[in-house]
């Protein structure tokens, strides 16, 4: 599934129909009323950013998982994205939110082409720079347009995550230098002031699944911590699954199904009619 992306050029994606999907349903120029007869829609926003989304199976965030569980799944290889040449690949150094952008891009366009998807049963799921997204979305998406929100070994604070990774190197590279330097430290346009998904804690109102490894050095735990705390201050609906033995990735096949069962039960639970509870409005204070 292509579509016009933040720069006005072609981004590529996959768009997965969900287990039962039939031609008819696709081919139909009419639009179903009831909301029984659409199907909810999984985003899933690759890591990296220097990553991509591609043809090929793998235990986690498998695509076709979230199929077979009866959503539609898309997957956006947003500016950054491996495989599209080199240019579209560094068109995401020193612009983090342009794959946030690209998504918000991608959904629309997904929601117009396509009437058997149901606008009001969203939910974005990502991890690393994918968990990254996640936070930036909840500031910064159009208000309504996700439902809920996984965030997996995700960036709270640009400046936060810098001091405690095991990455220097490369926030330094995409950021341009680190932010206790005269040219970012108080700058209004430095990546470390710009595009922190904690700028925007005060709009956050998107339900929120917030997961975290304890051995994660790439992301250490503290970020999760700081975004599920942002949350509950707020009094937006997360949970937070704490995970002691695992890194930034979900690797022991116990755990994996633990994280599955948990994340499927938490889109399940925004997208279901009926199932999501009466929840008050986010704290302002």
């Amino acid at each position: 599934f292509t579509y016009r992306g933040e720069k006005g050029d072609d981004v590529q994606s996959w768009l997965i129909y969900p287990a039962g999907f039939t031609q008819t349903e696709g081919l139909s120029e009419s639009t179903p009323t009831d909301p029984l007869q659409k199907h909810p829609l999984v985003v899933i926003y690759h890591g990296g950013p220097q990553g991509s989304s591609a043809d090929d199976w793998h235990y986690r965030w498998n695509l076709q998982y979230f199929a077979s569980m009866g959503f539609a799944v898309l997957a956006p290889n947003f500016h950054g994205s491996t495989g599209f040449g080199h240019e579209f690949c560094r068109d995401i150094t020193g612009n983090w939110e342009i794959g946030g952008r690209d998504t918000i891009h991608g959904v629309r366009a997904v929601l117009t082409e396509h009437s058997w998807i149901d606008p009001r049963r969203v939910v974005g799921l990502g991890g690393s720079y994918g968990g990254y997204t996640s936070n930036w979305l909840n500031g910064n998406a159009p208000e309504g347009m996700f439902q809920a929100l996984v965030c997996h070994c995700g960036t709270f604070g640009m400046r936060s995550s810098y001091y405690a990774t095991d990455e220097l190197f490369f926030k330094e590279t995409e950021c341009g230098g680190a932010p206790h330097t005269d040219q970012h430290r108080t700058s209004p346009t430095s990546q470390w002031n710009k595009v922190s998904p904690s700028n925007n804690v005060h709009q956050w109102k998107t339900p929120t699944l917030v997961i975290h490894g304890a051995k994660d050095y790439r992301l250490v735990e503290s970020e999760g911590i700081s975004t599920f705390t942002a949350l509950q201050r707020r009094g937006v609906p997360s949970e937070f699954l704490y995970l002691p033995t695992e890194n930034h990735h979900c690797l022991n096949p116990q755990n994996s199904m633990v994280w599955h069962e948990t994340i499927l039960r938490w889109i399940r639970k925004w997208t279901t009619p009926g199932e999501e509870t009466d929840i008050d409005p986010p704290r302002t204070d």
